[in-house]
């Protein structure tokens, strides 16, 4: 599999530059432990990163968008 496939499989693309878990799980139909494991995955591979937090949730950031 090509960088660029894992990117169409798991990011979709109606999320934002900004994003929260919540958002991701919403937009992806990744649930539970799986989203947690899906975002470090894609931490990983370089495609978001852990931007900030915000009260309780982490920010993550598209880099493809910036």
């Amino acid at each position: 599999i090509l960088p660029e496939d894992y990117r169409k499989v798991f990011l979709p693309l109606e999320l934002g530059a900004e994003f929260t878990a919540k958002d991701y799980a919403a937009l992806s139909g990744i649930r539970g432990r799986a989203t947690y494991s899906a975002l470090s995955f894609l931490c990983q591979k370089g495609f978001i990163e852990k931007w900030e937090k915000r009260g309780r949730s982490y920010i993550y950031k598209r880099k493809d968008l910036q």
